[in-house]
């Protein structure tokens, strides 16, 4: 607590209040300033400005002053409250952006596992045209949610602005993809830049034969010049995008059971409940701990349905169960199977 004497004549005091506000270690201690009493409003408005807490005309009453000192303490106190819980958030947050590190680190190692090693820039690349851009953007969006690199040219602008495009999407749709994929429209034949990319897949197909390259996506009766009518196809008459996302998903992944969602099957694998032996095993139901309760010894049993009995997993412990009847999303939650 410090009373400072900024009566005329005490410019010293009003340099040494200032000096005590601008340092970190000394900004929260409470000052009183007493003012000359002939001065009037100025001089409070004057203590004020250079720091002070109050201001009190010279000379005072101690009966006044009490309460007043005891006033600055107690915002002195909640100051040093308010600084310490600032610090803890600070804290806190920091330690929480920390955590968010290794679980993205963590998932993008098993995203490394499950999908393997190669040495393409892209897991995927996109081909459409324009009327077919929204079920493209959400097709991409999909895939770069779960982890992987796409190409999709709203991604990288940054890239694309000053670059020779011929030669940067030759090198992206002839070598620089793991899987191409091409919606096949009236509209894709039509165009000048989508032939330019299906030329660099063709290459690419035909240097590669045997191997999966160009995954084709019908939105109409088209046929892609050059495409053998025997590769396999998705139709959005019978697929909407979201569906042909989870495929594609599966096919980029390798060991993800049918109707698999990606986001949970990596919260599952980095906490245990699920590993990537399991999964190779080839088990419908993968499970090797309770993602409920944590524990192990799942058993498995049938549950009888009008049209059959199913496979399921059962937890013991706390009672959890999932079966592998065709869900939509693979793993249910507790109180849903």
């Amino acid at each position: 607590m410090i009373l400072a004497d900024l009566r005329p004549g005490q410019l010293s005091v009003s340099e040494a209040i200032r000096r005590l506000r601008r340092d970190c270690n000394t900004s929260g201690l409470p000052v009183i300033a007493l003012v000359a009493p002939g001065l009037g409003v100025e001089a409070k408005i004057e203590a004020f400005a250079i720091g002070a807490d109050d201001a009190v005309p010279y000379p005072f009453r101690f009966e006044e002053m009490k309460p007043r000192i005891q006033a600055a303490l107690r915002k002195a106190e909640l100051y040093r409250e308010l600084e310490e819980t600032t610090r803890a958030i600070a804290d806190s947050h920091k330690a929480l952006e920390e955590l968010l590190r290794q679980e993205k680190d963590q998932k993008q190692a098993l995203i490394k596992q499950l999908r393997g090693s190669g040495d393409r820039q892209y897991d995927v690349s996109i081909s459409f045209a324009s009327p077919e851009r929204p079920l493209a953007e959400r097709l991409a969006q999909m895939l770069r949610d779960a982890g992987f690199e796409v190409f999709y040219d709203d991604f990288y602008p940054e890239q694309l602005w000053g670059q020779d495009l011929v030669e940067l999407f030759d090198r992206v749709f002839r070598t620089g993809s793991r899987y191409c994929v091409i919606f096949i429209s009236k509209e894709y034949l039509e165009r000048l830049w989508t032939n330019h990319e299906r030329r660099s897949a063709q290459a690419r197909a035909l240097a590669e034969v045997g191997k999966e390259y160009i995954l084709p996506i019908q939105v109409d009766a088209s046929e892609l010049p050059g495409l053998s009518p025997t590769i396999g196809y998705l139709s959005l008459k019978k697929y909407s995008i979201q569906q042909i996302g989870t495929i594609l998903l599966r096919k980029l992944f390798g060991r993800i059971p049918v109707g698999a969602d990606t986001g949970r099957l990596l919260d599952l694998l980095s906490v245990g409940v699920v590993t990537l032996a399991s999964l190779a095993s080839g088990d419908p139901l993968p499970y090797v701990r309770c993602p409920k309760c944590s524990g192990d010894g799942l058993e498995e049993c049938g549950i009888s349905t009008e049209e059959a009995t199913v496979l399921a997993v059962r937890c013991p412990q706390c009672g959890w169960k999932v079966t592998d009847h065709d869900l939509p999303v693979w793993e249910t939650r507790a109180g849903d199977a």
